[in-house]
């Protein structure tokens, strides 16, 4: 349907990313539009990295039926200019290109609401890190090891077993975490922990 815009120059198109990259090198792409999903469910989000290797100038515009936060944060992260869904009019998307073009495009508000989503919960996710990372911090040597011995799926009587204690002292070392934490129980915190991945940055 663009081809029917005259002031629109159609360079070509590509079904793979090892096409586009010959494209790229050959021919003077002023706009992009690159779909998500070509050799790999994401390849078209991976590969905006490589086109602006390969072409700075190139504006890139994902054209797409995919409506996920996190393909669009990623697209938008690895240096997209703009997310255009394809059940948007075909006049619209003109002139998007118009104005990615000029450097005067604007997200479209539904993109951006979900954008803005997307980021609150980046935010929300650090704090907690945050706030988690300081609560470990704050427990013993052997609390930190029982909480790790029951992120990794150990009982309590497992975990007295291995570490040559009592049931009760292991009870009690639980109690202390949790209160330290602030939470309910242990399966909420070891789901929250497992989250976050936080022993993975005790490694």
């Amino acid at each position: 349907e663009l081809k029917e815009y005259s002031e629109l120059e159609f360079m070509g198109s590509c079904r793979s990313t090892d096409e586009c990259a010959v494209l790229l090198q050959n021919t003077k792409v002023d706009i992009l539009l690159l779909d998500i999903q070509m050799d790999t469910p994401t390849s078209g989000i991976d590969f905006v990295p490589k086109v602006k290797e390969i072409a700075p100038e190139t504006k890139i515009i994902m054209l797409t039926n995919y409506k996920d936060e996190n393909y669009i944060f990623t697209a938008f992260a690895n240096g997209a200019d703009d997310y255009f869904l394809k059940t948007y009019p075909t006049s619209e998307l003109t002139k998007v290109m118009h104005a990615v073009y000029s450097g005067t495009n604007m997200l479209h508000s539904e993109i951006a609401q979900i954008l803005a989503n997307k980021t609150k919960n980046i935010q929300s996710g650090h704090k907690s890190l945050l706030y988690t990372l300081h609560i470990m911090t704050l427990l013993s040597t052997s609390e930190f090891d029982v909480l790790k011995d029951i992120c990794n799926g150990y009982s309590y009587r497992e975990i007295a077993d291995r570490r040559y204690v009592t049931l009760n002292t292991v009870k009690s070392q639980a109690s202390r975490i949790l209160k330290k934490f602030d939470a309910h129980d242990m399966k909420e915190l070891s789901e929250k922990l497992d989250k976050l991945k936080v022993f993975e940055l005790f490694r």
